[in-house]
């Protein structure tokens, strides 16, 4: 079996209009089964057809940097993390042009004024493409992430170092009980009632136990600007709501495992103060959880959704990106029924 280097290749080539016709032929098989090599190709052609509207050619080095740019954002993320995976990608192919429409734009006004703007205009233009363009150096990204490092889980934190997001629930959505107010709006739906199965972010720890769950990691990830905490916990928990199986490659988060759990199954999972996120996960053990669904062949390029009663036996919240999920890992279904589509 031939590897993504090659079929990278003749991508290239492809844009380049140089593909033998045996080669296209080979290509357009592989682009039929390969959601990256296609995003390659369309992320090309992308850049290609920008760049030849521009004024002039973008140097050599705005072109290899942005390429590279690209690639290091499709590596590096975790499993449980396809879906900011995908809206990364996007959004740095998006960057990288407009960096390049700037940078012609920039670069072809010609310079027949002597403004101010002008002359400086004609500076940097005259200046060296590696000097105007260099990356940040790696002792000074590691520096940045030294003095972030401080902050992984105080993120959550005000000022006067008092939890930021630690305020008490809105006691307008809540009963003298503690429990969750049906009919509600906005955080009353799908939040739990204040209990134990509440956490602060601010001061969470390994150890801890939440709602019958253990904190067993916390981890931070770096990936560029954004920065997520996960805390990691260890546990079981009976669960009913939707399952939802995203049977098609080609989506947008690709084939994916989700679940809703229903209102009053809220206060059985650990719960971060201050976020305000309606409750659903990802499932993490997606191959092993795709068999204990009833998906046949016609169901491709479907999204099938059940009215399930679940068990899973871990749970990962993810702090810090807008576009993150948690996830869980899917032990076993106890009620399966399959909803009309």
């Amino acid at each position: 079996m031939k590897k993504h280097e090659y079929y990278f290749e003749l991508v290239s080539l492809k844009i380049d209009n140089m593909l033998t016709a045996d080669q296209e032929t080979e290509l357009e098989e592989h682009l039929a089964s390969c959601s990256e090599c296609r995003d390659r190709l369309v992320m090309y052609n992308s850049i290609r057809d920008l760049a030849d509207d521009l004024l002039v050619e973008p140097p050599v080095s705005l072109v290899s940097s942005v390429m590279n740019k690209l690639e290091l954002e499709k590596k590096g993320r975790l499993p449980r993390q396809r879906i900011v995976s995908r809206i990364l990608t996007f959004a740095g192919a998006a960057a990288a042009i407009v960096l390049l429409l700037y940078t012609g734009t920039f670069m072809g006004f010609p310079g027949g004024g002597t403004s101010k703007n002008d002359m400086l205009t004609m500076q940097l233009s005259e200046a060296p493409a590696a000097e105007r363009l260099m990356p940040e150096s790696e002792e000074e990204k590691m520096s940045s992430l030294s003095d972030s490092a401080d902050n992984d889980i105080k993120f959550a934190l005000s000022s006067d170092g008092s939890p930021a997001s630690a305020t008490a629930p809105d006691e307008s959505l809540y009963d003298s009980n503690g429990t969750a107010k049906s009919g509600g709006i906005g955080r009353s739906e799908g939040m739990p009632a204040t209990g134990s199965n509440l956490f602060d972010p601010g001061t969470i720890k390994v150890g801890d136990e939440v709602a019958g769950f253990k904190v067993t990691d916390i981890e931070t990830e770096y990936f560029e600007d954004a920065r997520d905490v996960l805390v990691v916990f260890d546990g079981e928990a009976t669960l009913s709501g939707t399952l939802y199986y995203d049977n098609n490659e080609q989506g947008f988060w690709g084939k994916f495992i989700y679940f809703y759990i229903d209102d009053d199954c809220a206060g059985f999972l650990p719960y971060a103060v201050g976020d305000d996120r309606q409750i659903w996960f990802g499932i993490e053990n997606h191959d092993e959880a795709v068999g204990m669904l009833d998906v046949q062949p016609e169901d491709e390029g479907k999204t099938i959704a059940y009215s399930a009663v679940i068990v899973i036996d871990n749970y990962t919240v993810v702090l810090g990106s807008s576009e993150g999920c948690n996830f869980a890992t899917l032990k076993s279904i106890l009620t399966l029924n399959r909803l009309p589509d």
